[in-house]
């Protein structure tokens, strides 16, 4: 019995084959990716403290970080006047007149293009940080009106 048993399973295998292959098909598959470049803005304050009528300096700075590296353009806007010049407003009728530049010489004036020259900044390091810094002045003045006066610049990081 075992001997008939293996001789049927032996035939059995004998007869079993692997199909045979009669074609091939092709194709493609696409791949894709979309990179993406993130930055973020951070700024130090323009902080000009106490005016007493003369002629004040002081200094803020734009910063930015981004997921990788970039060459950019800073661009200030006018801020909450939108004049030829930029001032700083007590919410009522009063006003103080300043001005924000990219030197410490206070001679080149930062603005958006239109109101001013953008800066050009790249991006470097670990982080891909830029950094701008930005000088403000108000010129001395004999009309003025105490309180608080303040103002917003938007900051565009072009890259």
């Amino acid at each position: 019995m075992k001997k008939v048993l293996l001789a049927i399973m032996s035939a059995a295998l004998m007869t079993m084959a692997t199909p045979a292959m009669a074609g091939q098909a092709t194709g493609t598959l696409a791949v894709s990716a979309t990179a993406v470049i993130n930055c973020t803005v951070t700024t130090t304050p323009v902080a000009f403290g106490s005016y007493a009528g003369t002629q004040l300096d002081a200094a803020g700075n734009v910063a930015f970080s981004c997921n990788a590296p970039v060459n950019a353009t800073v661009a200030l806007d006018q801020g909450g006047s939108f004049a030829t010049t930029r001032n700083l407003s007590d919410g009522a009728a009063g006003s103080l007149a300043y001005e924000l530049y990219s030197d410490v010489g206070r001679t080149a004036l930062l603005g958006n293009g239109i109101y001013g020259a953008t800066a050009a900044v790249a991006s470097a390091g670990a982080t891909n940080a830029g950094a701008l810094p930005v000088y403000g002045r108000m010129p001395a003045s004999a009309a003025y009106t105490e309180g608080a006066y303040n103002d917003t610049v938007n900051v565009t990081v072009n890259y």
